[in-house]
């Protein structure tokens, strides 16, 4: 059925035939739920009746509710209805739904830790309401991208209203908030924590960081892995748990399989190795790091302590490996 906005203005063009010709005749076209119901009206349209098919014109003005009517036509000469009809099809009285405005909305993602932007960020809106598009298609408007490499990010164009937003980055805590977007420009700059770790000092094993060591009478092999670590100062410490002995006599290390080998050059009570944790070359990236001590003559009370470099710039120790044999 054709659809008309309330209070719309609309001339129908009725086909009559109204015999014999030359008569005064009057015609009214009204909308209703029935024919006993008149929500609209025509009023009555007089013409002159040729004896035959003939065009008349019905202007009237559509009902101020919304919904389904029906149509009918009535004919009277002489104040008396002769005809009547119902027409083909009613009409469908909704309000139209308004041209939504739009808005740009831009910004900035900031690391919360330093103040600094954050480039390829990933920023999504998605709309807490609908609209429906050109082809009457009810849809939920939404986008994403990322920052440029000065953290700005902007979307163009988006019907105006209230959106979710999301803001992530590998290494920070995801954000999400709620941003109203009016018409215009509208700027909403977002700042990201960077991730804690679960324990950053954990020393348990767990998810933070995992050991695998192997001591023998002679040699204390570690194998150290983190998910966090990658790129913070560590300090190994090897040394004689009881007899005051220079006892270090060489140590290999590195990383991923790839190790490089170095004699002290003199014998020591305790060595020191320190060094930045390197990241892993697969595929998740944290800390795969060797470390092989081993101990001059025989002495079977080799020690190692692990620590970790603190944000302070102090030390934390984080593990003590070696036993007596």
């Amino acid at each position: 059925m054709p659809q008309f906005a309330p209070g719309e203005a609309k001339t129908a063009i009725a086909p009559i035939t109204a015999r014999p010709s030359g008569m005064a005749c009057e015609a009214e076209l009204f909308l209703g739920p029935d024919e006993l119901t008149k929500v609209a009206s025509s009023g009555r349209v007089s013409f002159v009746s040729t004896g035959a098919a003939q065009s008349v014109s019905l202007p009237i003005t559509m009902p101020s509710q919304e919904g389904s009517f029906h149509g009918y036509i009535d004919v009277f000469a002489e104040g008396l209805r002769f005809l009547a009809y119902k027409t083909k099809e009613g009409v469908v009285i909704d309000a139209p739904v308004p041209e939504p405005t739009l808005g740009t909305l831009g910004g900035t993602v900031f690391s919360s830790a330093t103040n600094t932007p954050i480039a390829d960020a990933a920023v999504v809106i998605v709309a807490t309401f609908t609209i429906i598009n050109q082809f009457g298609i009810i849809e939920t408007p939404g986008v994403g991208g990322h920052t440029d490499d000065a953290g700005y990010y902007e979307f163009t164009h988006m019907p105006s209203g209230e959106y979710t937003i999301t803001a992530s980055k590998n290494g920070f805590e995801s954000v999400e908030g709620i941003v109203t977007i009016a018409a215009g420009s509208n700027t909403l700059d977002i700042h990201l924590a960077p991730v804690v770790p679960p324990d950053r000092y954990a020393t348990d094993g767990g998810e933070a960081m995992s050991f695998n060591e192997n001591s023998t009478w002679r040699s204390m092999t570690l194998n150290f892995s983190s998910k966090y670590y990658s790129g913070i100062p560590v300090l190994f410490k090897a040394y004689r748990a009881t007899v005051p002995y220079p006892f270090v006599q060489s140590r290999q290390e590195g990383s991923s399989n790839s190790y490089a080998i170095e004699s002290p050059g003199t014998y020591r009570e305790q060595y020191e190795i320190r060094r930045t944790l390197p990241k892993s070359p697969y595929p998740g990236g944290g800390v795969d790091y060797y470390l092989q001590i081993t101990n001059h003559r025989s002495y079977r009370d080799l020690r190692v302590k692990m620590y970790l470099g603190t944000p302070e710039g102090g030390w934390k120790l984080v593990k003590t490996l070696g036993q007596d044999y």
